[in-house]
């Protein structure tokens, strides 16, 4: 069965729907699945969609849409990003006039070790931790942009099993990290 991943968006409010055109990919490098858009201002007036690879690879795929998720770029499989084969979260944010990205999600190729980078660049090229928010079992995230320089993560974690509870955190970063 093939896979892919598309958002579906509305132009007139909420009244109707419509699909947009799945994420273009070559299905023997990557099979995208589960996904997240994050929108960047207006300013730039792109969306970065982060998904699952299904063929567990231990990389996420990302595209980019810049007529707001109606078509996309060519997938890319983020090899400078590892995690578990398992969906991440990403939120863009602001900074001084630059989009930068942060993104959550089980940092080995098991679920565990939940963490949380940033990429002072809009691309993704590089990342840095930070912070590590569990390092035990851990699976799948959510995350959103809170004023004052923090970002919010819901994420799954446990003992034993990644899905023993659920935890909220508030991670702060400073605008002169490196």
């Amino acid at each position: 069965m093939e896979t892919g991943s598309a958002c579906i968006y509305s132009d007139d409010d909420g009244l109707t729907w419509k699909s947009g055109v799945p994420v273009g990919y070559n299905a023997s490098e990557m099979q995208p699945n589960e996904c997240q858009p994050v929108a960047t201002s207006n300013t730039y007036g792109w969306i970065m969609m982060t998904m699952r690879d299904e063929r567990n690879s231990h990389h996420p795929i990302w595209s980019r849409s810049y007529d707001a998720g109606i078509t996309w770029e060519e997938a890319i499989l983020q090899t400078n990003v590892t995690t578990a084969t398992c969906d991440g979260s990403m939120a863009a944010v602001n900074i001084t006039d630059t989009i930068n990205l942060f993104v959550s999600h089980p940092t080995s190729t098991r679920r565990e070790n939940m963490e949380v980078h940033w990429s002072k660049d809009m691309t993704g090229a590089e990342w840095s931790l930070l912070a590590r928010l569990w390092p035990g079992p851990a699976a799948y995230s959510c995350m959103a942009a809170l004023p004052s320089n923090t970002v919010a993560v819901l994420y799954e974690n446990g003992e034993k099993e990644s899905y023993e509870r659920i935890t909220f955190a508030r991670v702060a970063y400073s605008v002169s990290q490196p």
